[in-house]
């Protein structure tokens, strides 16, 4: 008991970014028992059943925002139609709705620092229902785009606070499968989005699919309401008792100015990590299979030679070392090196990353239809090669700068 509050002491101070660092690792390495995992009051707050539930509320919630991203691909044209627009215009909606999910994320992040993760939650649902009941009624095209917009907006949050709020509960080393059905949620979401979405358009008017939405963001609030308690460890609210009114919205100005989350990108090297890790699996992609194609003749050959004739089963014999042996060894360590350095993540950190990773989905989205338009699919995979390009030489440099970035980084700030 004595060394937990040794490490709730030390929580307490303000120490340089590099201090801070050895600070965790020792916190980490001191509270990975179970014994003491039982002691930190912050992880015990729940029962493992309240814990699942909100995980279960979450991963919900997940659904919803992302789901609302797809659904509408398959209703496309019959939209077109009703509205007397074209195609690209429609498409521009989901374009406005990635940005909007993007630049919320700069509201929704230092809201649920400030005023807690329930309270914020629960405004958001409620938003996310209103506005998914205003895209069912829309009666212009101009209204569906705002309502669409506004529902973006408060998608964002179901992410972020889904996340912190998994942080909040679960110990470092105990949350992994939490995120994990969180993640499944958020996943589930693009990949059936559009397959519901084109049952409706089958059978019924498009606007059914946000009447669906718009009753399952009902039951979302209704759950929230009910089920999700305060994860948040500090609320930063509680400090603005006896402070007076100018001075209170001063500091809450201070806390929830998004100026804070674009700061972030003055580290180099958030922007590059984030892109490596699309672009690991892209040149995987690229890699493997040229490798993989002349691996797979190579073999055929090598047995032709040993057994004087082929059989079709043959070039199945390629994948044996890379199925059997490398891709399991890769998952293994790949999942126990983010199991061992899973930790907190910083509410601003993950506002910043939804903010990147929408915004920039939005201007591809919106750009895609014209560039195809205009210049063919030829000429768009060669400017989606040249970006590859472009982002391998990101990572270069990363790899020649990082060092000289850590070092910047763990230089002592002023708190």
């Amino acid at each position: 008991m004595s060394t937990t509050s040794t490490v709730l002491v030390v929580e307490q101070s303000t120490p340089a970014r590099s201090e801070r660092f050895e600070i965790d690792r020792h916190r980490a390495s001191v509270l990975d028992t179970e014994s003491n995992r039982a002691q930190v009051p912050v992880y015990s707050r729940f029962t493992n059943a309240e814990k699942r539930g909100i995980t279960a509320l979450l991963a919900f919630c997940g659904v919803l925002a992302t789901m609302s991203t797809t659904s509408i691909f398959a209703a496309i044209p019959e939209i077109v139609q009703e509205y007397k627009t074209t195609a690209t215009i429609v498409n521009m909606s989901g374009a406005i709705y990635l940005v909007f999910m993007g630049l919320s994320s700069c509201i929704w992040g230092p809201a649920a620092d400030i005023f807690g993760r329930r309270k914020s939650y629960l405004c958001s649902t409620i938003l996310f229902f209103a506005f998914s009941l205003g895209t069912a009624l829309s009666p212009t095209l101009a209204s569906f785009f705002v309502c669409r917009a506004f529902t973006a907006a408060q998608g964002t949050a179901f992410l972020i606070l889904g996340s912190s709020c998994i942080s909040d509960i679960y110990h470092p080393t105990e949350r992994a499968t939490s995120l994990g059905w969180f993640f499944a949620g958020t996943m589930f979401g693009p990949a059936f989005g559009p397959v519901i979405g084109g049952i409706v358009v089958t059978y019924k008017s498009w606007r059914i699919i946000f009447w669906m939405q718009t009753s399952m963001s009902g039951v979302a609030v209704l759950l929230t309401y009910f089920l999700l308690q305060e994860t948040s460890h500090n609320i930063r609210a509680s400090n603005l008792k006896g402070q007076g009114f100018t001075n209170g919205v001063k500091r809450i100005w201070r806390w929830a100015n998004p100026v804070t989350v674009f700061k972030l990108y003055a580290c180099r090297n958030l922007l590059f990590v984030s892109g490596m890790l699309y672009i690991s699996p892209g040149v995987g992609y690229v890699i493997g299979v040229q490798i993989g194609g002349r691996w797979s003749d190579y073999t055929v050959k090598q047995w032709i030679k040993k057994r004087g004739y082929r059989l079709p089963e043959d070039r199945l014999r390629s994948c044996l070392l890379f199925l059997g042996l490398l891709l399991p060894a890769s998952m293994i360590i790949y999942g126990w090196m983010i199991d061992k350095h899973l930790g907190g993540i910083p509410v601003p950190v993950i506002s910043s990353h939804y903010m990147m990773r929408y915004s920039l989905a939005g201007v591809a989205t919106a750009l895609c239809m014209p560039m195809l338009n205009h210049i063919g699919v030829g000429w768009m995979s060669t400017v989606s090669a040249s970006l590859l390009l472009v982002s391998t030489t990101l990572v270069y440099w990363t790899i020649r700068s990082g060092k000289s970035w850590r070092d910047a980084e763990a230089m002592p700030v002023e708190e």
